[in-house]
C-alpha cells in the first residue's frame, strides 16, 4: 500500500489496482486454459474408461439383448479355460458393444431405411 494524502492519490491508487485486477485475471484465464490443455489426455482416458465399465442405455431393449447374447457366445466360445477373463472380459465387451451400437445407430439406420425403400418400390411397381 502506498501512502495516499489527497483524493488524487487515492484515484491513482485505484486505478493502479484495477488494472492488476485486470492483469491478475487475464492470467488467471491463461493458467486455466493451459491446465485445461494439460488435462485433457486424462479426460480422454476416463472417457474411455467410463464407456468400458457402464453400458449405453439408449439402446433398444432388444438390440441390447442380441449384443449381449452374441458377446456371450463369443467370448464362450474363443476365452477357453481362464477364470479371470471369463469373469471380466463378457462384460467389458458387453459394455463396449453397447456403446459401439449406439454409435452406429445413425448408420445402419440409413442401411435399413434403403433396403426399406428398395423393397417397398418393388413391391408396388407393376410389372
Amino acid at each position: 500500500m502506498s501512502n495516499i494524502r489527497t483524493h488524487n492519490d487515492l484515484v491513482k491508487e485505484r486505478e493502479r489496482l484495477q488494472a492488476l485486477l485486470q492483469e491478475q485475471k487475464a492470467q488467471i484465464k491463461v493458467d486455466v486454459r493451459e491446465l485445461k490443455e494439460e488435462l485433457r489426455p486424462l479426460f480422454t482416458l476416463m472417457a474411455i474408461v467410463g464407456k468400458v465399465t457402464t453400458r449405453e442405455t439408449r439402446n433398444d431393449m432388444l438390440v441390447n439383448t442380441g449384443s449381449s447374447l452374441a458377446v456371450d457366445l463369443l467370448a464362450r466360445n474363443v476365452i477357453g479355460k481362464n477364470a479371470i477373463a471369463r469373469m471380466f472380459l463378457p462384460g467389458v465387451l458387453k459394455n463396449v458393444a453397447s456403446h459401439l451400437i449406439y454409435n452406429a445407430k445413425p448408420f445402419l439406420q440409413k442401411i435399413f431405411s434403403k433396403k426399406k425403400k428398395a423393397a417397398t418400390t418393388q413391391v408396388t411397381e407393376p410389372r
